[in-house]
């Protein structure tokens, strides 16, 4: 009986060391309480962490797409440069300026500031034509040289009758050579006159052979260097002088360069 009074009933669930005691059930539900919210923190915080990095990835983005680089490169064109630099007036020291333009193949030089008090001079190339002005003129007002072309076998005199002269009776209109040095001449589009012929009589015949070419009571001329057999020039200066250095005629420093 004593045997019987002994024996301790069979064990039951999960085994545990008999000197660590389970913890009780009221136990794990305390634990639960204070981890829970702890856990519930946690897991707020990181999805809050997400969403900011999400957002500024969003706020990024579209910022780093916008470059300002295709601003800052753009160049101005060279173009505008070249065409200003064909007809810019080269200045010198003593007050000369070099008209140079390449399109047309010509150069020359005037004084800037001239004697008489009508402003310094101004260039304006506009077509095959170079007007040379003092700046309280209007251009169109101001002296001028034309560049026209020939062909080479052409005698100067052919070309001025068949490209000014077409249809004019030949005893009314003609062109006579004034001048000849070395390769240059010089020509005009003249008309017979008479000792005791007036103003109005002329600017009449003026305006039969050729209104803007033909010979006036200002100076107006042709003019032709033969080592350049292609090109021939018009000039027209009326009746004042401006002048390049040494009180010589801008006109006469004039070269064809091509």
């Amino acid at each position: 009986m004593d045997e019987i009074a002994n024996q301790q009933p069979p064990a039951t669930g999960f085994p545990h060391s008999p000197d660590t005691p389970r913890p009780s059930i009221s136990t794990r539900v305390k634990i639960l309480i204070i981890v829970g919210p702890i856990l519930l923190v946690l897991i707020g915080l990181g999805v809050g962490l997400f969403v900011v990095k999400m957002n500024a990835q969003q706020v990024v983005v579209p910022t780093a797409s916008v470059s300002p680089t295709p601003e800052i490169s753009v160049m101005p064109s060279v173009m505008e440069p070249t065409t200003a630099q064909e007809t810019t007036p080269v200045p010198q020291a003593d007050g000369t300026e070099t008209f140079i333009s390449t399109t047309l193949g010509i150069q020359f030089s005037y004084l800037k500031e001239q004697p008489y008090n009508a402003g310094s001079i101004q260039t304006a190339e506009v077509g095959n034509k170079v007007y040379v002005y003092p700046s309280s003129f209007n251009q169109e007002d101001g002296q001028s040289v034309e560049v026209f072309q020939k062909q080479a076998d052409e005698t100067i005199q052919d070309a001025i009758q068949k490209q000014f002269l077409q249809g004019k009776e030949q005893g009314k209109c003609f062109v006579t050579i004034t001048e000849t040095s070395g390769t240059i001449s010089k020509a005009i589009i003249d008309f017979p006159t008479a000792q005791d012929e007036g103003m109005d009589t002329m600017y009449e015949k003026t305006t039969y052979c050729s209104e803007d070419y033909a010979k006036t009571n200002g100076i107006r001329y042709f003019w032709y260097d033969s080592s350049h057999p292609t090109t021939f020039l018009f000039f027209s200066i009326g009746q004042y002088g401006i002048t390049a250095a040494g009180d010589k005629p801008w006109q006469d420093t004039i070269e064809v360069t091509k």
